[in-house]
């Protein structure tokens, strides 16, 4: 199908092509947008085609003498406005107006009749709603965006934000057009949420909401979704309801961060090496008090992600690619660049003799079944560590707590500063606010990095030998795993049957 910025000599030509057994084709203008010159063997035309939604809309605007070029695109353009304005659909009576507007034919609101006074026709009915091939409701728009997410996102941010936008709160709005909620309505629904007492979950749905409308107004979506400005800038997070304070009665703790101290750490690294628990438990137990990487970075570790240091005989490269680090940026993955962490001989060992017993694996932790009936088998869950750690006697600390306590407790007894404590903890290492570290150095800094976790593995094998003196038996460990293990199945089953 030819494209031209049409002119007279187009029409010229088409019109000396269209004569009777030629075949028929269109000419799209390149200039107003769904305006089509029709060459047929019956004649020229001009048509208006719009697609929207996967569904399209054609219209027989006239013969090509009835209409000049400009006009033409004048009668497409006002087409084309009237849907993405969700105006009304352009139709016979609509196309009327247009004749008589540019003095084509006698106003629509009237007929004459030969040698008769002129007789009002009756008022053409008023376009109420939007077609449904047109509205994008909100249950419509979540599915979309929750397909974007799945595509580009972790799992477990797709399951954050299907719990969120599917939230009961927002079954008023489920069959509403997205372009017709208002930011007030939508600030109503969420304040309600938090003074329901769930002041948390309202926080979370007023930033997923923005996130998603932002996804809503982007060029290629907002032509579907019809958001085409910041509608939910204005959203806030809600404020938080004060309790009020009833005489006598015993007040709630608030939940605190736990920052683990050097002895718990210590008797974390002591129990992995009992022998009480699986080994993989083991190795990821020494990863996570060294390198005090997110649980889903270490969960999802790849066997081809560790190598030999080249630098320091003895030593490993734990190198986690940004698909598995949360806020890597859009260059991290385009460039490839990985987050490099220095695993001491003590750690290394372990961590090989590991891979060396998983011929042809790619998962360091490879999962004991699929998640989903007929899906490959993955790596393992994240819950399963984070679990294992609730189970062990005298642990309090959870996978994520240790990256407190390499902060911490390398900033207090260490007195490394914050700035080298980002190498080894944040997945950006530190240089999120340098342009030239971003975007011009390859430099895994390693030479910065390993003094650092030699310095703090040394520390935390003081604290380990020291605990390893204390321990129960490896019999009493197990029992101990496995009662706990039991509990925490009880109390799941408690949560699914009160469900």
């Amino acid at each position: 199908m030819p494209r031209h910025d049409l002119n007279i000599g187009h029409v010229r030509d088409a019109k000396k092509a269209a004569v009777p057994g030629a075949k028929a084709y269109d000419i799209i203008d390149t200039r107003a947008r769904g305006l089509l010159l029709r060459v047929g063997p019956r004649g020229c035309r001009w048509a208006w085609k719009f697609e929207f939604n996967h569904r399209t809309r054609r219209m027989d605007l006239g013969d090509v003498d009835e209409w000049s070029i400009e006009d033409a695109r004048t009668i497409a353009g006002e087409a084309t406005k009237l849907i993405r304005e969700r105006k009304g659909l352009p139709d016979a009576a609509w196309l009327a107006a247009q004749r008589a507007r540019f003095g084509k034919a006698p106003p629509p609101d009237w007929t004459v009749g030969l040698g008769q006074p002129f007789v009002p026709s009756p008022e053409p009915k008023p376009w109420k709603g939007v077609p449904d091939f047109m509205a994008w409701t909100y249950r419509d728009a979540v599915e979309r965006y929750l397909k974007h997410v799945a595509d580009t996102k972790r799992v477990g941010t797709l399951r954050d934000y299907r719990k969120t936008l599917n939230n009961p709160a927002f079954a008023s709005i489920q069959r509403l057009p997205v372009s017709r909620i208002t930011v007030d309505e939508m600030q109503k629904i969420i304040d309600g949420v938090a003074k329901a007492g769930h002041h948390a979950s309202a926080v979370g749905m007023a930033v997923k909401i923005k996130t998603f409308w932002k996804w809503l107004g982007r060029p290629g979506v907002c032509e579907g979704s019809m958001i085409t400005s910041e509608v939910m800038a204005r959203l806030h997070k809600p404020d938080r309801i004060r309790q009020a304070v009833v005489p006598g009665a015993v007040p709630v703790p608030s939940k605190r961060k736990h920052f683990p101290l050097m002895p718990e750490l210590g008797r974390l690294v002591a129990l992995a090496r009992t022998g009480a628990f699986d080994p993989a438990y083991d190795v990821a137990i020494l990863l996570f008090v060294l390198a005090a990487q997110r649980n889903h970075a270490t969960t999802s570790a790849s066997v081809h992600d560790f190598a030999d240091c080249d630098e320091e005989p003895g030593w490993g490269v734990w190198r986690i690619p940004p698909l598995h680090r949360k806020g890597a940026s859009e260059e991290d993955e385009i460039e490839e660049r990985t987050h490099a962490i220095p695993l001491p001989p003590a750690v290394w060992s372990v961590v090989k003799a590991r891979i060396a017993g998983l011929p042809g694996e790619h998962w360091l932790f490879p999962g004991l079944r699929p998640r989903r009936k007929g899906a490959p088998v993955g790596h393992m869950s994240e819950h399963t560590f984070t679990h294992q750690f609730d189970a062990m006697p005298g642990i309090v600390a959870s996978p994520h707590d240790l990256r407190r306590a390499l902060r911490t407790q390398g900033r207090k007894l260490l007195k490394v500063t914050p700035k080298e404590l980002s190498l080894i903890l944040d997945h950006a290492e530190g240089k999120a606010g340098s342009v030239t570290e971003t975007h011009y150095s390859d430099d895994e800094q390693l030479d910065i990095k390993r003094p650092i976790l030699e310095r703090w593995w040394a520390m935390v094998e003081k604290h380990a030998a020291a605990a390893a003196s204390e321990l129960p038996s490896v019999e009493e460990i197990r029992q101990h795993v496995s009662r706990e293990k039991q509990r925490q199945k009880g109390r799941v089953q408690g949560v699914a049957a009160a469900a």
